[in-house]
């Protein structure tokens, strides 16, 4: 009896060996790590919720036409959506535009996307020589920095903007 007892404590000590566990960890982290790759590049072979990024888009202006909330063109030269599409098609060229992709993949191209449309946003409103000087202030500590400056002005006059193209790329991941 004693020797079973002593088999099992010496299998016990083996399977608790730290490098044995050490191993056993390691194996999970690659099979995680081979499993959250294809999760990232889409699964193709499934047809659940594949869309081309043209579609994608007209479903989601479609929903969104006549939005307050933000704009569904990232700046007034472009007349229309279509023409917003075109865009990230041909001059843009978003990568698997005209592919059918989810999961990870089209949440790569969707952040590409959101990229491209968050480099048009602009402060659309004049700044006199007077804020400026006023937002340079006089402090204490000696020289105000123009970076400090320009994120004072952005954050008094290019709040109405932001606010716009924060709210179109929040719904667009929503």
């Amino acid at each position: 009896a004693n020797e079973r007892i002593i088999e099992a404590l010496d299998a016990d000590i083996a399977a608790n060996d730290p490098t044995m566990v050490l191993h056993t960890i390691r194996d999970a982290g690659m099979v995680f790590a081979q499993a959250v790759k294809h999760v990232m590049e889409g699964f193709l072979m499934s047809e659940v919720k594949r869309v081309d990024m043209r579609s994608e888009m007209q479903a989601f202006a479609d929903e969104h036409r006549g939005s307050a909330e933000f704009d569904l063109t990232p700046h007034e030269g472009f007349q229309t959506t279509e023409e917003y599409i075109r865009f990230l098609q041909d001059v843009a060229q978003i990568p698997a535009f005209g592919v059918e992709v989810n999961g990870g993949a089209q949440f790569l191209r969707l952040k590409v996307e959101l990229e491209t449309f968050f480099r048009f946003c602009e402060i659309k409103v004049d700044v006199t020589e007077k804020e400026v000087i006023n937002m340079r202030g006089v402090t204490g500590y000696g020289h105000v920095h123009w970076g400090d400056v320009i994120a004072k002005l952005v954050a008094a006059k290019g709040n109405d903007s932001m606010t716009k193209v924060v709210g179109y790329i929040a719904e667009r991941l929503r």
